[in-house]
């Protein structure tokens, strides 16, 4: 589950303490160690009590404007400090959690709110509880690397409790690791969360899960690659398709090496074309595109295979 950093503190902290701590001590929120450092001025900005309603008046004063330019999350988030040149690996936001009886839960739906979407994330983020006995989650955790990503695929989550992010609370939620699934608080609560802003998060995978059978049910997070690949593959010639081989050949990104093979499968002038494309992406060398390609390999075989000879096997 994430690391619970213990915090003893009355000092109060301003957002601009926040920054100052992370900018002057060179902050690294895609390393553990160096993020759990951050865990101290996140308590001190706890213990401000003021600050995030005079952040909201302030807010609705100006009718939101600054929230509609700076963040692309939903109602529940408030962006308290976006990526900008002095913290763009960073961000910092306060969330809101509303209980099964609160009104706007009731006329909206856990659907709203991610309760009970079991995930993990793909950039760590320190959070603490900032107002109420907070939200509850049932923690597990799993192994990243050796998971694919397809639907259905077995995830090994390995269950650890169940607890709450209670007022004063910080914990270390660790990318790729941790897994959660959050669940109504008790009465309405806040947390505000420092999240890392990296590149990380816009190339890794972020999935979700059924724990009830052990599953992965899908990815999570946006690509716009994911969608302008096979436009190229289609419609880019020659030229298209050789970018579309050295993508798949050498990116960073296993997924974007995935979606290079796979948009050129799927544009191949011949069935057997697709197969062979697929069966070399099928032998790569990283797990998730093998899997992923044998994945999709198979399902091709079920598609092309009589229903009777599928019954008999």
């Amino acid at each position: 589950m994430p690391l619970v950093l213990e915090q003893n503190t009355t000092e109060v902290a301003e957002i601009g303490d926040v920054l100052a701590f992370m900018n002057d001590n060179r902050i690294d929120p895609s390393d553990r160690d160096s993020f759990c450092q951050a865990a101290g001025v996140l308590a001190k900005l706890k213990n401000n009590r003021g600050f995030l309603a005079d952040r909201a008046v302030g807010e609705l004063k100006d009718l939101c404007h600054e929230q509609d330019r700076v963040s692309s999350y939903s109602a529940q988030v408030m962006m308290l400090v976006p990526p900008s040149a002095e913290n763009e690996d960073y961000f910092i936001r306060a969330n809101f959690w509303p209980a099964k009886d609160d009104a706007i839960y009731r006329s909206s739906g856990p659907n709203a709110f991610f309760y009970h979407h079991p995930h993990d994330h793909n950039f760590n983020f320190l959070t603490v509880g900032y107002h109420g006995p907070g939200y509850w989650s049932d923690y597990y955790e799993y192994d990243y690397d050796t998971v694919a990503g397809y639907k259905g695929e077995a995830a090994d989550l390995r269950f650890v409790e169940r607890t709450a992010l209670h007022e004063g609370k910080v914990m270390l939620y660790r990318a790729f690791h941790d897994v959660h699934d959050q669940l109504p608080p008790d009465a309405m609560s806040i947390s505000i969360n420092i999240c890392e802003n990296s590149m990380r998060g816009q190339t890794l995978d972020q999935y979700a899960f059924d724990p009830a059978r052990d599953r992965v049910t899908g990815i999570i997070n946006r690509n716009a690659a994911v969608g302008i690949m096979p436009v190229a593959a289609e419609l880019c010639g020659e030229e298209g398709r050789a970018l579309l081989a050295e993508i798949a050949r050498r990116h960073a990104s296993d997924r974007m090496r995935f979606t290079a093979f796979r948009s050129l499968a799927i544009t191949a002038p011949t069935m057997d074309d697709t197969v062979a494309i697929l069966e070399a992406a099928a032998d790569d060398r990283s797990p998730m595109v093998a899997g992923l390609a044998r994945h999709r390999l198979e399902s091709i075989r079920l598609a092309t295979t009589p229903l009777e000879v599928q019954v008999t096997s």
